[in-house]
């Protein structure tokens, strides 16, 4: 039906009975479904396959390309969890196949819809979230994990570092960095990891934790639980591990500055003074600063 363009109506609808017409009222298209009596079983009792109406009733929107049928069509293109499949390459994708033209929105929703039925709900993963760390833990004994729901009842921290992760961290170098992430699902939230390097130079993770926001208790609860680039992370540090050294990576207080003075232009001369190596020069560019934005000095 969506390749030839042709849309249809429910004519009429029953728990018995099922009706469907072409949309165009002259047209002789037509399906007249029942119900087989004590059964659940339908028989189609009637079906015109030929169409007597006219073009103009074929468009390329169509009423049953539904974000449901798309994504239902076009799982098949996620079963690889490799496999980037973007809104844009499904519009196209669909004008290809069917000849239909559908919006980036219905694009999006069809898309949810596939990742549903392949992968499940978002709120189906979180009702099975207790019982996968509990067979985790029994399959992988000594391994940490710590899940905290509100008093609703709703997610609100999560722990977690594998028991090889914590035997593996006596041959890594003894530098740990700690790094957070948004997340991009239907609910969000922010993905709290620390890592450091083995003796292969290779990354290794040790724990990682997530948090529906980020803010001050969300560190002080995952460092508290563990052992980062935010005023937050600083705070963290000194209340769970005072004389600890904290460095800031430098891109991240960039972009902090930028989004709290508007409007100001430093990235030279920030670069510069971040990368000095004597005094005097990190002194005279960190003076330039200040002249550019007053309350820059204080801020830093």
């Amino acid at each position: 039906m969506i390749r030839t363009r042709y849309e249809f109506k429910v004519h009429k609808s029953s728990p018995s009975l099922l009706v469907m017409r072409c949309m165009d009222n002259n047209c002789s298209w037509r399906v007249r479904r029942m119900r087989v009596m004590n059964t659940g079983c339908w028989m189609v009792t009637k079906f015109v396959k030929e169409y007597s109406c006219a073009v103009d009733y074929k468009r390329e929107g169509h009423r049953q390309a539904t974000s449901w049928v798309i994504g239902d069509c076009l799982k098949n293109r996620y079963i690889a969890h490799s496999r980037t499949f973007k809104p844009k390459d499904i519009v196209d994708d669909v004008r290809e196949r069917f000849g239909v033209q559908i919006t980036y929105n219905k694009a999006r929703r069809a898309r949810e819809a596939a990742y549903d039925t392949l992968r499940g709900t978002s709120e189906e993963s979180y009702t099975f979230f207790p019982s996968f760390l509990h067979v985790l833990v029994e399959c992988n004994p000594s391994t940490t994990t710590d899940l905290v729901l509100t008093q609703e009842g709703r997610f609100n921290y999560f722990f977690f570092a594998l028991a090889a992760s914590k035997e593996g961290y006596k041959f890594c170098r003894p530098v740990v960095c700690v790094d957070r992430a948004h997340l991009k699902g239907k609910y969000k939230g922010m993905m709290f990891t620390a890592v450091c390097k083995d003796g292969n130079n290779i990354i290794f993770l040790l724990a990682w934790g997530v948090d529906d926001v980020e803010n001050d208790s969300s560190w002080l609860w995952f460092f508290t639980k563990f052992n980062q680039v935010h005023p937050s992370i600083a705070k963290a540090i000194r209340e769970i591990y005072p004389g600890v050294f904290h460095g800031i990576c430098m891109q991240h207080l960039l972009h902090n500055i930028k989004n709290k003075f508007r409007g100001i232009s430093i990235d030279i001369l920030y670069y510069r003074c971040a990368k000095a190596y004597r005094l005097c020069e990190f002194a005279c560019l960190m003076n330039a600063l200040t002249l550019v934005q007053p309350r820059l000095g204080p801020y830093l």
